[in-house]
């Protein structure tokens, strides 16, 4: 287990601690610590997931490209 000899506090932080005895500080940066992982392990999944769709919308825009030059759909609208 790690121990953390100092932490730093601005004064608001400071005075909700001294009013509130009850509160360790080593539960609440312990419980701080788990949220961060998993908002971070949240954020990755989620960033993997928009990977996906992007590699799918790109894909189907390729699609749209090569049936569009295939048709010469952009020269009859250039045209028109």
């Amino acid at each position: 287990m790690a121990k953390i000899h100092s932490i730093s506090l601005n004064n608001e932080l400071e005075e909700f601690i001294s009013e509130n005895p009850d509160l360790s500080l080593s539960k609440i940066l312990q419980q701080a610590l788990y949220n961060i992982k998993n908002e971070r392990q949240h954020f990755e999944v989620k960033l993997k997931a928009a990977g996906i769709r992007n590699n799918r919308l790109q894909k189907e825009l390729l699609k749209s490209t090569d049936f569009i030059e295939k048709e010469g759909l952009w020269k009859k609208y250039e045209n028109s």
